[in-house]
């Protein structure tokens, strides 16, 4: 795995992304598969909501920031190796990376939702996303898959905020921001035409509507907003910074 380094505060553009995905799921050794089943049933005591659903980890994963581009290949796996890797990351080494669209409203603030206590992340704050689960692979005729970012967010927003993504504006490039070690977020920046409180009655009913109740607020913050350390996932206020000074 091939890793260039990345600035922890400043983004890199992005025009190119190649996500491959090999036909085979991830094996493991039975050791390794042992500890991750003993882990999965400890996370389901203290919280037994928990789903184990299909999630991507990636053993080749190479940033060109002068290039603007990412190219990774990796294999399928479950939430409970993805739980795991999360806390054992010298142990697994493995890289994940996660798609965002950072939607920014006419009166320049940006979307932030507030994960329910049922989740893996409770009362962590970020703008409605998800990783990539199984849903979002397309096999070639060669049988091998390819991940689609703005395919995911599109999902994403739609399922947890019930917006859709083509009333949205993109900026041209992508960003890669680091958030976690070893862990990427490919984000898309989305203009609205529309204020936050044009936005905020349909997007409130839909959450509040929201069976699986992912996300328990939603927030229109400032671009001057900083999160405390804890409350956010690690890049958001480095986004925050990005889109204050670029407006």
């Amino acid at each position: 795995m091939t890793v260039q380094s990345v600035a922890s505060h400043r983004p890199i553009y992005l025009t190119s992304i190649d996500l491959t995905i090999r036909t085979e799921p991830l094996q493991l050794p039975p050791a390794q598969e042992q500890a991750i089943a003993a882990h999965w049933t400890e996370r389901l005591a203290s919280n037994p909501t928990l789903f184990n659903g299909s999630a991507f980890l990636f053993d080749r994963f190479a940033i060109d920031a002068a290039a603007g581009t990412l190219t990774a290949e990796g294999a399928l796996t479950d939430f409970a190796t993805f739980l795991y890797w999360r806390h054992h990351r010298d142990e697994l080494a493995f890289s994940h990376t996660f798609p965002v669209g950072a939607i920014v409203t006419a009166d320049a603030k940006l979307i932030i939702g507030r994960m329910s206590q049922h989740t893996a992340n409770p009362g962590r704050h970020y703008p409605p996303a998800g990783s990539f689960d199984a849903s979002d692979l397309a096999i070639g005729a060669d049988g091998t898959g390819t991940l689609d970012p703005l395919a995911n967010i599109g999902r994403e927003v739609a399922e947890e905020i019930g917006l859709d993504i083509a009333r949205l504006t993109p900026d041209p490039d992508w960003l890669l921001l680091p958030s976690t070690p070893r862990a990427y977020a490919i984000i898309k920046v989305l203009r609205s035409p529309e204020t936050s409180a044009d936005l905020a009655p349909d997007l409130l009913r839909h959450i509040a509507e929201d069976p699986h109740q992912e996300l328990e607020d939603l927030l229109f913050v400032d671009l001057s907003t900083r999160f405390a350390d804890g409350t956010a996932s690690p890049y958001v206020n480095h986004l925050l910074a990005y889109l204050e000074l670029k407006g």
